[in-house]
């Protein structure tokens, strides 16, 4: 019996999920604190968690239907079992939204629990038009910023330094939401970011500084914004579009750049969304009807990044090797 159940709501998509781990719950109720309710009556999608070894009945038998370096793959009809090679196993029903992950190590069943939700309801607000771009965004005064990088491109490092400045407002440091009219709307998680300066003002770092400990990506620092005092950015009147560089041994630069040369970057970290927080084992249905799922959400995708770069001001910010001179270069810039 589950003793611990937690309610979000993503922009209408209501999740209830139940655990018998106290400290499961504790750390997605960090990871998603703004998305956090009340109970409600009814939600659709209903996840459940164990921190056990999964029962003998559950585990599933015959030819892989998929693998990866992550999980095997076992479809049955509509249910589908991923085994993490041992470490985990889940049943996820995609015609009831239902879910239950057995695991008896509590980072992987965290960090599985965490890609699950995120995957689902991401496929969920896609097919609304509430489509994510892999990027940090803050708003400052009546300006939202967006900023593209590869993976370990020093997104999470820049906005750590922009926290520096505690009149900032946070929309998202990795997946915020582009609507069809090319608004940036905030989805803001948890921070993976190493560490804050006393500047920012995290309060209660105990409480609100946890960790992560992940089979292929190591080792994860995380913040809940539970512990920060800015506030979550809203659409703002002008939207400013940029592509950060490294530049080590240069001085940072803020150059204004053509929207054209905003197309490709647009189309690998929204389009086709590299980098994003999802995976396939959740996000990739077999079937007919699911491919022309997949091909609505590659054409609202490309609506809603063409709506953005219509909206958007562009430029490319050459980033010197000086984090803390980085981001207050870039505040300089937002006039």
């Amino acid at each position: 019996m589950a003793k611990f159940i937690i309610h979000f709501d993503f922009y209408g998509e209501k999740l209830r999920l139940s655990s018998d781990s106290e400290e499961l719950i504790s750390r997605l109720s960090k990871d998603f604190s703004y998305f956090k309710r009340d109970e409600f009556q009814s939600s659709k999608y209903s996840f459940e968690a164990w921190l056990q070894e999964a029962p003998k009945s559950e585990r599933p038998s015959g030819v892989a239907s998929k693998q990866s370096l992550q999980s095997l793959s076992f479809d049955y009809g509509h249910i589908r079992y991923n085994d993490y090679h041992g470490k985990l196993l889940s049943r996820f029903d995609y015609s009831s939204e239902t879910a239950k992950l057995w695991s008896t190590d509590i980072e992987k069943l965290h960090e599985v629990s965490y890609l699950l939700i995120l995957s689902r309801v991401g496929k969920a607000l896609d097919l609304r038009g509430l489509n994510k771009v892999h990027a940090m965004s803050f708003t400052k005064g009546e300006t939202s910023l967006i900023g593209m990088m590869p993976m370990k491109g020093g997104k999470s490092t820049l906005l750590a330094n922009l926290l520096n400045d505690q009149s900032i407002s946070i929309i998202s440091d990795d997946c915020p939401i582009i609507n069809l009219k090319g608004d940036i709307i905030p989805f803001p998680l948890r921070l993976g970011v190493d560490e804050l300066s006393a500047e920012a003002g995290l309060k209660d770092p105990e409480k609100n500084c946890y960790v992560l400990e992940r089979d292929f990506y190591g080792t994860k620092k995380l913040i809940s914004l539970e512990g920060l005092p800015h506030s979550v950015g809203l659409v703002k009147p002008r939207q400013i579009l940029f592509v950060g560089k490294r530049a080590p041994g240069q001085e940072s630069k803020w150059t204004k750049v053509s929207k054209f040369s905003m197309i490709w970057p647009l189309f690998i970290n929204m389009v086709v969304g590299l980098g994003l927080p999802m995976v396939m084992e959740y996000f990739w249905e077999n079937g007919f009807i699911d491919f022309f799922r997949k091909a609505r959400i590659a054409i609202l995708r490309v609506i809603s990044a063409m709506a953005l770069l219509i909206k958007s001001e562009c430029y490319e910010f050459q980033m010197s090797d000086k984090p803390q001179e980085n981001a207050k270069f870039l505040l300089s810039k937002i006039n």
